[in-house]
């Protein structure tokens, strides 16, 4: 949480390309924040994996199962143990994953009305997972 409020307030965010859309079945998540317009990238250091893993020792069974991250959530996106990059995952439908990816906070309805006219124009070339067809850039991250 606390890397994220000073990537933010450093403006680290600004006019970054939102790399990637997934619109699948199961899961439907936007993924911002990385400074490369591919989407990676990022502050060059990396710090322990946040809640709810901290809650579970190193290879507790439990950090398998799946939690449900709901429709609204913005959470930190997670390359593997350790990394959490400064990309982040935007929720605009309900998915389940392990319970890896740090959650930041909530999307307002606002916004997620936003999210949901990005995932209706969908992804380019007609994949489940890819770049928006709309491009979508933050122009900046406010933290209130």
């Amino acid at each position: 949480m606390n890397s994220f409020v000073s990537l933010a307030r450093q403006r680290f965010f600004a006019n970054t390309v939102c790399a990637r859309l997934t619109k699948a079945i199961d899961i439907g998540t936007l993924l911002c924040g990385g400074p490369d317009s591919d989407g990676t990238g990022g502050p060059n250091y990396i710090f322990n994996d946040e809640y709810p893993v901290n809650q579970y020792p190193p290879g507790d069974p439990a950090l398998r199962v799946s939690v449900l991250y709901p429709r609204g959530t913005l959470a930190l996106a997670n390359e593997g143990p350790n990394t959490n990059p400064s990309q982040f995952v935007l929720f605009f439908k309900d998915g389940e994953m392990p319970p890896v990816n740090t959650v930041l906070g909530t999307i307002d309805q606002a916004g997620l009305s936003v999210l949901d006219k990005i995932a209706a124009a969908g992804v380019a070339g007609n994949r489940d997972s890819g770049l928006p067809t709309s491009p979508v850039t933050i122009s900046s991250v406010r933290i209130g």
